[in-house]
């Protein structure tokens, strides 16, 4: 491979290959996450902590409802993984291996993002503050300067008899407590933040793939089974889309989110949505003669409503 055309060729393979890793790998954050759109190095968000209740007009005029604001800054980052191509490897037109290397590029490429929400959010949110000022995962939230000040909790315990890990009929009525707290939560105003059924697939409960053998086939057992090893009805089948979540450090916690509802509760913000970029014929092939290629993106993530998530801890 040389010239003009054999760099081209090159550039085309790597290039498919990449998007090709990209496709492959499906998110398992889109459902729980906004995506916003950012065009500068960094985006304060000034919400309106809740819309204000309907309530009678008296006296012939309207009285206007004073809303409280809720602000809070995120800085972009930028994130690149860049890989050297071997001289001899797309000198001697190895494209097999180049395409192997750019697809599994891809698919880190696609899968960062959710790696940066369950690790840097989701996995700490116990401990990490959110727009209220109080850990995402706590006990006593309540937006400032609303009219309902009663503090809400999105934790939840879940005895199981053997410590960490629950059996089926423990592990469903962890998710059956933690969809009844989803369906309990009031805005600001005190107004519930859903109505009606939980929706089939409203629901999503996320757990670490690596925690026990019996982990996997556990979950989803609780989500299609009819009935439990206790004999019962499975109350929960149906309610909820099971995710195996690689990037979650223990089987310890369940993540249950509702999905069902405008909020959310993790922004990712993109300021440059990731690409494939390439030196084919470059500096470094004139320095080294290797050639280069990578994902590039600038984004960043951060919490959005704790009322659309429940942490459950077994002990």
């Amino acid at each position: 491979m040389a010239g003009t055309q054999g760099i081209q060729i090159l550039r085309d393979t790597a290039r498919a290959a990449f998007w090709q890793g990209w496709d492959n790998f499906p998110s398992i954050t889109e459902s729980i996450a906004y995506t916003m759109d950012s065009n500068s190095d960094q985006e304060t968000y000034a919400w309106l902590a809740y819309a204000p209740g309907v309530r009678e007009m008296a006296g012939g005029s309207k009285l206007k409802q004073s809303v409280p604001e809720i602000s809070f800054t995120v800085k972009n980052k930028i994130w690149e993984a860049t890989t050297s191509v071997p001289y001899l490897t797309w000198k001697f037109n190895k494209n097999g291996a180049i395409a192997r290397l750019a697809e599994e590029t891809g698919k880190k490429a696609r899968a960062h993002r959710d790696k940066l929400i369950s690790l840097s959010l989701m996995d700490v949110g116990a401990s990490t503050t959110c727009y209220d000022g109080q850990y995402f995962y706590d006990t006593d939230h309540s937006d400032p300067g609303s009219i309902y000040t009663t503090n809400q909790t999105n934790m939840l315990s879940y005895a199981a008899a053997s410590g960490t890990a629950p059996n089926d009929v423990e592990l469903a009525g962890a998710i059956g407590a933690a969809i009844t707290r989803l369906m309990s939560f009031r805005d600001g105003a005190g107004d519930p933040v859903t109505y009606g059924a939980v929706q089939p697939g409203g629901i999503e409960v996320h757990s670490s793939a690596g925690t026990g053998a019996d982990q996997a086939s556990l979950l989803m057992k609780v989500a299609y089974a009819d009935y439990l090893t206790s004999g019962n009805t499975n109350q929960v089948k149906g309610l909820f889309k099971p995710v195996f979540n690689p990037f979650l450090t223990t089987g310890q916690y369940l993540h249950v989110f509702n999905t069902g509802t405008s909020r959310k509760p993790f922004i990712l913000q993109v300021a440059e949505d990731v690409r494939m970029e390439d030196d084919f014929g470059g500096d470094e092939e004139f320095n080294t003669k290797d050639r280069s290629f990578g994902s590039f993106g600038c984004y960043n993530a951060t919490y959005g409503d704790w009322r659309s998530a429940v942490q459950v801890t077994f002990i």
